[in-house]
């Protein structure tokens, strides 16, 4: 008798456990799956550099998500590819109002305002993103800043945020050339030939 008690109280346990699932929320479901599947179609369009594709199908999802703030950060980094800036900020700043603390959206926004030769805007974010420990590549970061240092005169300042990118990343090749780039800028030859050296070293690692 007991057995069958523990059966029938169980079997009434999942009935209430599926009673959960209406059609609404089943309908919800299929919709979000329909809106990720859409994302994900987007996404390996951008990586294979089929940049309209990826847009028309992002902005098919982003119809049915508007919220994600994922979702607008990749639809603004393919606006900012096709050279649409105003487009590309609307969505980057959306992406941060949906969620502030965002620093791969505030490198890539930094991006953006130096294309847009808003140097201290881009200093700005390339900054916020920098000091943000939960950004994983804090080094994209520096080195941004160091350029736009560099491309301001301000060499010393780009060495400094050169070797702060190198300290988060000391095989980044890329940032020991432009660090070679700035010592010779400020007539600081062994330095350069140094980092250059550097930046040969680390080219196939």
């Amino acid at each position: 008798m007991k057995k069958i008690l523990l059966i029938l109280l169980t079997f009434f346990t999942l009935s209430i456990c599926f009673s959960c699932s209406t059609p609404e929320t089943r309908a919800k479901s299929n919709t979000d799956k329909r809106a990720q599947a859409l994302e994900n179609l987007g996404n390996a369009y951008m990586q294979e550099g089929k940049l309209q594709d990826g847009l028309e199908t992002l902005l098919e999802a982003y119809k049915i998500n508007p919220d994600s703030a994922n979702l607008n950060h990749k639809i603004a980094l393919i606006y900012r590819e096709m050279g649409r800036y105003d487009l590309s900020l609307t969505f980057f700043q959306k992406a941060l109002a949906l969620q502030p603390r965002f620093p791969e959206v505030q490198n890539n926004l930094g991006t953006l305002y130096y294309l847009m030769g808003k140097w201290d805007l881009a200093l700005e974010y390339f900054g916020k993103a920098a000091m943000d420990d939960l950004y994983k590549t804090p080094h994209f970061a520096y080195n941004n800043m160091g350029l736009i240092h560099h491309g301001m005169g301000r060499f010393q300042e780009a060495i400094i945020n050169f070797k702060k990118a190198l300290s988060h990343f000391p095989t980044f090749s890329v940032c020991y050339k432009n660090l070679g780039i700035s010592y010779e800028a400020m007539a600081k030859n062994q330095e350069a030939i140094n980092a250059y050296q550097d930046a040969i070293k680390f080219s196939t690692v």
